[in-house]
């Protein structure tokens, strides 16, 4: 932001930051937006089934309180972090008709470059 004395104050406007996942909508669990907090952090999370019964990390739900999280450092040899891990599937729906052509063209329709 700069000021100056004829226009006032001129704001340069370069990058935008939003707390959801864009271009995503009529997905299960969600509605027009995915929070990206609630898509890591929603009751939804659970812990992989791809890993032998025996790993370590099943002692611990997939979402942990403060108390469990472990760190390990660079020098830590052999040591096993602890931490979050959100394993979900995300169903969403297209709510256009795809079978039908609209009257403009839609946003993955247009040519590269196009505004």
């Amino acid at each position: 932001t700069t000021y100056d004395p004829i226009d006032g104050y001129v704001f340069n406007f370069d990058t935008l930051l939003i707390p959801y996942l864009p271009y995503f909508s009529n997905c299960h669990t969600f509605d027009s937006y995915i929070p990206i907090w609630l898509l890591v952090e929603g009751k939804e999370c659970e812990l992989p089934d791809t890993y032998n019964k025996t790993w370590y990390r099943y002692k611990y739900p997939a979402l942990l309180d403060q108390d469990h999280v472990k760190f390990t450092g660079p020098f830590d040899f052999f040591g096993e972090p602890i931490a979050d891990w959100c394993y979900r599937t995300l169903t969403c729906d297209y709510e256009e008709d795809l079978t039908s052509t609209d009257n403009v063209n839609r946003w993955y329709e247009v040519s590269t470059g196009s505004t």
